[in-house]
Formats: C-alpha cells, sequence, structure tokens
C-alpha cells in the first residue's frame, strides 16, 4: 500500500521507518499533490491517530534540527529550498503543538533543550525568510510566510513559551515586514496578526508592549521616503494586519492605539 493509499484507506494508520524518512526527504517536493496533499496530510493524520511511536517522533525532529531544514540554504530564493524551508515549518508546528496537548500520547515528547531551540529558531525564521510567496500556479501552496507565522502561532500557545523571547520575537515580525517589497498575495499578514492576537488575549504580550512596538514601527517608516512603492507596500501589509488583528480583539485601547499608528498615512 502507497503513501496515498494509507491515507485514503480505513485501515489503522502505521508509518515505518523507511516510509517515515522519504517523507522527510520529500517533505518540500515541487509536486503540491505528493508534497501537500500526501505527505503533510499524512503527518497530520499520523500524529492526529498516535500513527508515529515516541522513538519515530524523536528521530523526526532531531533530524529536522540536525539538517537545519527550517535554513534550508536560506540566503538563496530557488523555489525548491523555499519549499522545504516552508513546510518543514508545518511539520514543527505539528511537533510543538502535540508536545503541548495534554490528551495526546505525544505531549511531552520534546527535550527541553531541543524545544528551547525551536522557540528560537521560529523566532529568528520568520524573521530571515527571503521569499513571501502565496500560491503559485506551477507549486501550489508555498505559503513560506504563512507556514513559519503558523509555527511561530505554536510557539507562542505553548505552556512552555517565554515571555523573555517577547523583545526578540517583536524585532522578527519588525524585519520581517520592513524587508517586503510587495503586498501579501493570499492573507499572510492575517495568519502573523494571529500569533500577536494571541499572545495579547492570553497574557503574554501587554498592550503597552505592544503600543512600543508599533510607535518603533510609526517612527521607522517616517524616516523613509512615503512616496516609494516599496515603502507603500510595506506599511499596507502592517495596516491590513491591525484592521484584522481589530475585529479579532475588539478592544478600545486597540483600537486607539492602531488608530495612532495610522497617523503615517497624514500629509
Amino acid at each position: 500500500m502507497n503513501l496515498k493509499e494509507k491515507l485514503n484507506s480505513s485501515e489503522k494508520l502505521t508509518i515505518s521507518d523507511a516510509e517515515l524518512a522519504y517523507m522527510l526527504e520529500n517533505i518540500g517536493h515541487p509536486d503540491a499533490e505528493l508534497r501537500d496533499e500526501t505527505i503533510y496530510a499524512l503527518f497530520g493524520e499520523a500524529f492526529y491517530q498516535n500513527a508515529f511511536s515516541l522513538e519515530q517522533v524523536t528521530s523526526l525532529y532531531q533530524e529536522v534540527m540536525k539538517r537545519q531544514l527550517l535554513f534550508y540554504h536560506s540566503n538563496q530564493e530557488e523555489m525548491s529550498y523555499e519549499l522545504v524551508r516552508s513546510f518543514s515549518s508545518l511539520l514543527l508546528a505539528l511537533i510543538v503543538f502535540y508536545d503541548n496537548n495534554d490528551d495526546s500520547i505525544y505531549q511531552g515528547v520534546l527535550d527541553d533543550e531541543t524545544r528551547n531551540q525551536i522557540f528560537r529558531d521560529a523566532i529568528k525564521h520568520i524573521s530571515q525568510e527571503p521569499n513571501a510567496h502565496g500560491y503559485l500556479k506551477e507549486f501550489g501552496w508555498v505559503h513560506s510566510i504563512a507556514h513559519a507565522a503558523e509555527l511561530l502561532l505554536r510557539v507562542v500557545q505553548h505552556s512552555l513559551y517565554p515571555k523573555s523571547l517577547n523583545k526578540d520575537l517583536l524585532e522578527a515580525l519588525t524585519n520581517c515586514f520592513i524587508k517586503q517589497k510587495r503586498l501579501f498575495s493570499d492573507a499572510e499578514e492575517k495568519r502573523i496578526g494571529l500569533v500577536l492576537t494571541s499572545m495579547i488575549k492570553h497574557n503574554k504580550l501587554s498592550l503597552k508592549a505592544f503600543e512600543e512596538w508599533l510607535d518603533a514601527l510609526k517612527g521607522h517608516y517616517n524616516t523613509l521616503d512615503t512616496l516609494s512603492v516599496s515603502t507603500f507596500r510595506s506599511q499596507e501589509n502592517l495596516v491590513n494586519m491591525l484592521n484584522d488583528m481589530n475585529v479579532y480583539l475588539d478592544d478600545e485601547n486597540f483600537t486607539s492605539i492602531i488608530k495612532t499608528f495610522r497617523t503615517i498615512y497624514d500629509v
């Protein structure tokens, strides 16, 4: 039975070590049906059904970390490299989620050192990822920034996420926004906004710290040529994120904060 058949079978799911090695080796395959609809879908289903052994999950995250897949040729924009980074983000997001799930056999599967490294790497990744492709006809859902944000969301939702990382996280999001030269095409800013919304709602980030972050960004944009296309697009991505967050938070104080930020449009 091949992987696709296993995914669609009514039989209890099992994944051999050889199949797991194949799935990891092809995590960024350019064929969207294999990569997205088979391999990633199978990762998700296997975690959900407890089909991996604890030894397999341990081996899996150790390999991801050893190969540095989250930063796979991160200084290059070639699509094959971007896909590996993007879907490694999703895989790590699954691992972090189930590591934090009290109802899962994988709860606590990460050792403390590795977990903390993943937290730091997730922050570093969204700061450094050079591409921001969404959907591409030839490759399907690439979603580099959206998947990086998905990993970051699972990180900040983890019960062991330390607030001491907030400064690095906010700096990483600053870098993510200011380096954009075009508008996000597939709601990437909404996925980033979910990270900040979750942190604010669960008291992991204060509104005061959030306001100070926005003030610094406002200062940055005020030093730039407001007529340049790249500055406009960078600002617009951020404003779109804030508008979306405002709907979720529905908080007068938050609304006041983002209204102040929007004065960057004043003439």
